[in-house]
């Protein structure tokens, strides 16, 4: 599986991360833990849970994308 981090997920990221919307600690036992189960794809059940887990949507469904919700 191909991981791109786009500059709109990257910025968002950032933002939150600036505005202090989580913590440290939120970002290392949540945020993190969630973003490196890409690695399992799509092997861990919270891939199929759809509050988790979506389609890519940009102007249009991007094939084979996927976000995190």
């Amino acid at each position: 599986m191909e991981i791109v981090i786009t500059a709109w997920a990257l910025d968002s990221y950032l933002d939150l991360k600036h505005s202090g919307a989580f913590t440290v600690a939120e970002y290392k036992k949540t945020i993190r833990p969630d973003v490196s189960l890409m690695k399992v794809f799509p092997n861990d059940p919270k891939f199929k849970v759809n509050t988790f887990w979506g389609p890519a949507i940009g102007i249009s469904p991007v094939p084979k994308g996927y976000k995190f919700k």
